[in-house]
């Protein structure tokens, strides 16, 4: 299950922002429910291309955390990947990359 995302946006032109965020998976462990398992870190940018379209460019890597097998990517547990940790790459599946086009919706 994943955990909520937290992150920021900037400007960084008239109709272009950049943004990142982080979250994290997690999994039911007995005794220790929801332990974190992996990092992920969502980078990119957001294109406006009309009052209510948006082209959303995307990167998504994934950070292992205590995973049988493979290294700690967050050995100081600050809840971000260490300087120089490996993200978990599979050829064709990680990291997530792609392009999304959006159009707000009104909700009420």
């Amino acid at each position: 299950r994943a955990s909520d995302a937290v992150g920021e946006v900037e400007m960084i032109s008239r109709d272009t922002a950049r943004y990142g965020s982080v979250f994290y998976g997690r999994m039911e462990v007995p005794g220790n429910p929801l332990q974190i398992n992996s990092i992920f870190v969502m980078t990119g940018t957001v294109k406006f291309t009309g009052p209510d379209n948006m082209d959303v460019v995307y990167t998504i890597k994934v950070y292992p955390v205590n995973v049988p097998g493979l290294p700690n990517a967050d050995g100081d547990g600050d809840g971000f990947p260490d300087p120089g940790a490996q993200q978990i790459e599979i050829p064709g599946v990680l990291p997530i990359q792609g392009v999304d086009h959006a159009k707000r919706v009104t909700l009420r």
